[in-house]
C-alpha cells in the first residue's frame, strides 16, 4: 500500500527491467519537498526475476540539496525484475543528547 503525502514526491528511473546474470544496473531518482530536494534514506527493492521472485533491497541517500539518489545493483539471476522505493525522510531536529553525558570520576 503506498503512502501518498501531498508535497512529497518520489521518482525512480532504471537503466533495464530485464538483465543478465552479474550485470550492474543503475538504478536513480530523486525525492523532493514542494519542489526542493530533501535529504533521506533511500531503500531501493530490486523485486525478480520474474520465474523466481525474490525481493532484495539496497540503501542509499538523497543528496540534501538536489534530492538525487544512485545505485548500482547486481542481479542474481537472468530475467525481468521489478524495481520500486521508499523514502525515510531524517528529522529535521537531532534526536537524543547532542554531547555524550560525562562520566564521573570514581
Amino acid at each position: 500500500m503506498a503512502v501518498t503525502i501531498p508535497g512529497l514526491s518520489l521518482s525512480i528511473l532504471r537503466q533495464d527491467t530485464r538483465t543478465e546474470s552479474g550485470r550492474p544496473v543503475l538504478i536513480s531518482g530523486r525525492f523532493t519537498a514542494f519542489g526542493l530536494g530533501f535529504p533521506s534514506l533511500i531503500r531501493v527493492f530490486l523485486e525478480g526475476p520474474s520465474y523466481n521472485p525474490e525481493v532484495r533491497h539496497f540503501d542509499t541517500f538523497a543528496s540534501p540539496f538536489t534530492g538525487d539518489y544512485s545505485v548500482q545493483v547486481l542481479a542474481e539471476k537472468d530475467g525481468e525484475y521489478l524495481v520500486y522505493a521508499q523514502a525515510f525522510p531524517l528529522p529535521l531536529a537531532p534526536t537524543g543528547p547532542a554531547f555524550p553525558e560525562p562520566e564521573e570520576n570514581k
